[in-house]
């Protein structure tokens, strides 16, 4: 199966201005959006941890507060924490350098 990938129109009508911050408790080495459900980004630690933020709230926000002019509250970054992420114990002991989204339908070896 071929995922198609594209160019998000949300992400590029505001490719210029720093919109949201992604926060991790390591250095993120690799990041990906997902292929269909461009609000989740996974990413690969430093420390071996793999995290996963959803932005779709933040999405909203940045569309509501688009048409208004309170330039005050448009140029404050908003810091998105992580919604899930993988226990340090139980995590890759080295380095996440690539990271990939399985197809929905992946049933496994």
């Amino acid at each position: 199966m071929r995922w198609k990938l594209g160019v998000d129109p949300f992400f590029l009508s505001f490719s210029l201005l720093l919109q949201f911050v992604l926060e991790s408790p390591s250095d993120v080495m690799s990041l990906k959006f997902h292929p269909s459900k461009t609000e989740y980004i996974i990413g690969g630690c430093y420390n071996g941890q793999v995290i996963l933020w959803d932005t779709g709230s933040v999405q909203e926000y940045i569309f509501r507060k688009e048409g208004e002019d309170d330039e005050k509250e448009l140029s404050a970054t908003t810091i998105i924490r992580h919604t899930l992420i993988s226990a340090v114990d139980i995590s890759h002991n080295m380095i996440v350098s690539d990271i990939v989204w399985l197809p929905e339908k992946y049933e496994g070896p």
